[in-house]
């Protein structure tokens, strides 16, 4: 198992979790999306 270091972890993927997922993204901050 390895691990992974992000600074944000969003839990859900509905249209709120997709839509911070991709805000984020356009900023340049890495996220890492789980349902």
């Amino acid at each position: 198992m390895t691990d992974i270091q992000v600074p944000v972890l969003i839990v859900g993927g509905g249209g709120c979790g997709l839509t911070t997922s991709i805000a984020l993204s356009n900023l340049g901050i890495k996220s890492l999306l789980i349902e």
